[in-house]
């Protein structure tokens, strides 16, 4: 049996990862308002069409294996980005980002040096949508933060995700951003190579111990996580990550929709499918992920401030 290299090289990467809940079961995870807005579908199952292709056969079936975890108790989506091969399975393929919206932007804040250290750590560490609010408006207006965010994104790979125009009342334009795992496992999978990434790195894996479930529980794999409710109360649950193996990297996005719709079950099986994501890691399915590529953004407005 092959081991994998489980431990970030990255200097950048070094501590446990977890994310806050607020109310448990009742939670909401909103992002701030902004000026550009968004509707959102009444499903979360996106129709964007799988691009994947052909694939590996022990990634597919360990993808496969992942989103069997599920079990009875609800959807799940399963998306493994290794620098060679995309492998999809589950039947959700995509919907509101929630809080893992703040990964991008926290970079784009950090690249143009608009907002403080400290702010973009709590945002990750806490999913503190406070201190969201503020690293989202330092950004500009709604047209310019959107912008900034959407230029992280495409560095990273993504190249048709874009920030809403229109949203739901009550909820945040930037949380509901229609992120498939998808591009969502391809951006992490880029993501060590993106500028201003290190910093949000290191916050991925010092999220709070409250929120120490899913992908969370495998240890030096940097993640954010997000939930929200659906106009019926029931709950997307989600989680995007960075495996660091030996030769390279690998992007993995997850996101359950319970079948009870309480977030209580959704990070239930998100454990479930963290456990058979280690199982693999310990067999050495992923040791042929490849390195990222060293991307380049449009020319830096500041240095940043700490």
């Amino acid at each position: 049996m092959k081991k994998l290299v489980s431990v970030l090289l990255c200097s950048f990467v070094t501590a446990a990862c977890t994310i806050s809940t607020g109310d448990g079961e009742s939670a909401t995870d909103n992002s701030p308002s902004a000026t550009r807005e968004s509707n959102v579908a009444s499903g979360w199952v996106s129709s964007v069409p799988s691009e994947t292709g052909v694939d590996d056969p022990e990634l597919r079936r360990l993808a496969d294996e992942v989103a069997s975890a599920a079990d009875s108790d609800g959807q799940v989506g399963v998306v493994f980005a290794d620098g060679r091969y995309v492998v999809e399975s589950g039947e959700i393929t995509g919907g509101p980002a929630w809080s893992t919206i703040k990964v991008p932007v926290s970079m784009a804040v950090l690249y143009h040096g608009t907002e403080t250290l400290s702010t973009v750590e709590r945002a990750i560490t806490q999913s503190d949508n406070a201190a969201f609010d503020a690293l989202w408006h330092s950004l500009g207006d709604g047209v310019e933060a959107a912008k900034a965010t959407e230029e992280v994104l495409r560095s990273g790979g993504d190249d048709t995700t874009i920030l809403p125009d229109v949203t739901r009342e009550g909820f945040s334009a930037a949380g509901q951003t229609d992120w498939s795992l998808l591009q969502q496992a391809r951006f992490a999978q880029q993501m060590t190579c993106i500028p201003g990434a290190g910093a949000v790195l290191t916050a991925m894996n010092q999220v709070i111990d409250t929120q120490s479930y899913g992908l969370g529980t495998i240890p030096a794999l940097p993640f954010k996580g997000g939930w929200g409710p659906d106009r019926d109360g029931d709950y997307l649950v989600r989680q995007f990550g960075i495996l660091q193996t030996a030769d390279g990297f690998v992007g993995i996005a997850l996101a359950v929709r319970p079948e009870d719709g309480t977030y209580g079950t959704g990070r239930h099986i998100l454990d479930r499918m963290a456990e058979r994501i280690a199982t693999g890691i310990e067999n050495g399915v992923f040791d042929g992920a490849k390195a990222c590529a060293i991307e380049h953004l449009p020319e830096q407005k500041g240095e940043g401030t700490r």
